[in-house]
């Protein structure tokens, strides 16, 4: 059983996993057991063997999550929600202030 949680062994049937990034402009980076990167997908689903996995998932002006740990060993869809990032500098606040302007004249 170790051998398959871990990706050992090959042969492996492949699994499907969705990633439902909130916020949606979110980027994901999921990476195997040795942390090297899987080529990014723009739907955010991955055709990968079942086992031991790590992602990192950012967006400006959200608290960033970074090499959080997942086994995945059969299909699935997996909801990440990013916190929005609390404002404790004046020149970050306004940094924000000013791309939430650009964002509503889009």
């Amino acid at each position: 059983m170790i051998g398959k949680i871990y990706g050992v062994g090959g042969g492996t049937k492949k699994i499907t996993v969705t990633f439902n990034l909130t916020p949606k402009e979110a980027k994901l980076t999921l990476k195997d057991r040795d942390k090297k990167e899987i080529p990014y997908n723009d739907s955010n689903t991955y055709k990968i063997e079942p086992g031991l996995y790590y992602y990192d998932c950012t967006s400006e002006n959200y608290t960033s999550i970074q090499d959080k740990q997942i086994i995945l060993l059969q299909d699935e869809t997996i909801d990440i929600t990013l916190q929005f990032e609390v404002y404790r500098s004046k020149e970050k606040y306004s940094k924000f202030r000013n791309n939430l302007g650009k964002n509503r004249s889009k």
